[in-house]
């Protein structure tokens, strides 16, 4: 039996705002085109076809990936899982992993609260729990934790269920539609860390307190201001690692 991952290929859009980052968009699809990628490069006219509520002033050209799509995260992790069960794996939940356990150089199996589980290959995906994870065992993972808000509107009447997942990186934000509503996400050139002494130990998932005076995007208001003008739109925080280097470590 299959499990639907709610996949739904509406593709995506890169905008660009300056010549600067036209031009880098452009030399990315060409490069994209190489390794047999379709990806179409087009203007303003085309962007307003496929987002028709979006101002399109200060919008020179972008680029537009049609076979890109977004899923539900719940439900593409447990198809994940219900494939990997049918192929033999194992899923142990509940179990805090202690340590990397490592034999002559090379990592082998984790210690658990239940107990010890060998394996062949050992990969480290505990999200911001990796770093310290890495830690124990002599390795440097340079991430972080950071604080990640975005907003979600109240439904808006006559969204298209289809829209291109956008991404703005002039403004730091990207917009998608999500069961009628539209979210708009923002990631700031200079992150606010989050939980820099360390992760309480009966931490699990929670939302972060409103910081919407940190967080509040003027550019991207005014590319959709029906966002402000028309609805009524709540302020969600969570956590999202970045590296070192600025660049972001993005998992389900």
């Amino acid at each position: 039996m299959k499990r639907s991952s709610r996949h739904r290929q509406n593709g995506s859009i890169g905008l660009a705002l300056n010549p600067g980052r036209f031009e880098e968009l452009k030399r990315g699809a060409s490069m994209a085109k190489y390794f047999g990628l379709d990806v179409q490069v087009i203007g303003p006219s085309d962007i307003k076809g496929l987002w028709p509520m979006l101002n399109l002033d200060d919008v020179l050209g972008g680029v537009f990936l049609p076979k890109d799509g977004q899923v539900n995260p719940t439900d593409i992790t447990q198809a994940f899982a219900k494939g990997a069960r049918m192929r033999g794996a194992k899923i142990f939940e509940n179990q805090k992993v202690e340590k990397l356990l490592v034999e002559n150089g090379r990592a082998v199996g984790v210690q658990t609260a239940e107990g010890v589980i060998r394996a062949n290959t050992v990969v480290i995906a505990a999200g911001m729990w990796s770093r310290e994870l890495a830690a124990q065992i002599g390795v440097t993972l340079p991430l972080h934790a950071a604080e990640h808000f975005y907003i979600v509107t109240e439904s808006v009447k006559g969204l298209p269920g289809n829209l291109p997942v956008l991404r703005v990186p002039d403004e730091c934000a990207y917009y998608k539609e999500d069961a009628g509503k539209l979210l708009l996400g923002a990631f700031e050139p200079v992150a606010k860390p989050w939980s820099m002494k360390g992760i309480a130990e009966d931490f699990c998932f929670d939302s972060l307190p409103d910081d919407i005076d940190r967080h509040r995007h003027g550019p991207a208001i005014a590319s959709h201001p029906f966002v402000d003008a028309r609805c009524t739109a709540r302020q969600i925080g969570g956590r999202r690692r970045r590296r070192r280097a600025g660049n972001f470590g993005l998992h389900l």
